[in-house]
């Protein structure tokens, strides 16, 4: 193992956002931009609501100018609420010891995060923790965003490893996706927004409750 791949939100660190009121301003701006708001359920989790906008992507045969605007609105919603949460936002437990002790191995330490790069460099930087990371690619320095695996593919390749090579940790199905995809190890942390089962549904290789959890199975 020579490298390990960390998403942002929900797993190093913890953004304090009223999801409730992001969901509602999220599902306003798909509407705008033709996306049916009878495909969504109130009770619908935000990993429920994407993984229906990717479903409906998929369905639609969207070309590619019409799918980037429709994720462009999402992300213009997620960003304002990002933003609004900066100043408040802390480490998830662990985070520091883990980052630490990854480094102290020698292994190679990279980001991939649906965050913008404004946000993420400001939050790594205000959390003291920017300086373990190797790579980082936000979601505007790709084309393709996660779901889409090229967007881990430009992590892999700016560190200098094979897929197989890496450990890929998140929180959402989205990145264990990107993660079984490629052919990384995949390990879902269950303190963000995705249930266990949801994590093992998408192909985790192990799910775990706590980060600090994450040094046994690279020890392995």
């Amino acid at each position: 193992m020579k490298a390990v791949v960390f998403d942002l939100d929900g797993t190093l660190v913890h953004f304090d956002i009223d999801l409730g009121a992001l969901k509602r301003e999220l599902l306003m701006a798909l509407s705008r931009v033709g996306v049916p708001p009878s495909l969504f359920s109130t009770e619908d989790t935000l990993t429920d609501l994407l993984d229906k906008v990717e479903a409906y992507v998929r369905a639609s045969g969207m070309g590619c100018g019409a799918m980037r605007k429709l994720w462009d609105e999402a992300f213009k919603v997620i960003e304002r609420f990002e933003e609004a949460a900066i100043n408040s936002a802390s480490l998830m437990p662990g985070a520091l010891e883990v980052l630490s002790a990854l480094k102290r191995k020698g292994l190679r330490i990279g980001l991939f995060t649906l965050n913008s790069s404004a946000v993420a460099v400001n939050v790594l930087k205000r959390l003291g923790i920017s300086k373990f990371f190797d790579v980082m690619v936000a979601r505007d320095l790709v084309d393709d965003v996660k779901p889409n695996p090229n967007h881990l593919s430009r992590v892999f390749e700016e560190l200098g490893v094979e897929p197989r090579e890496a450990v890929v940790v998140g929180d959402m199905p989205f990145d264990i996706k990107c993660a079984k995809k490629l052919g990384a190890v995949a390990v879902g942390v269950t303190t963000g927004r995705s249930r266990e089962e949801e994590l093992k549904k998408a192909g985790a290789d192990y799910v775990i409750r706590s980060l600090s959890e994450l040094l046994s199975i690279i020890a392995g």
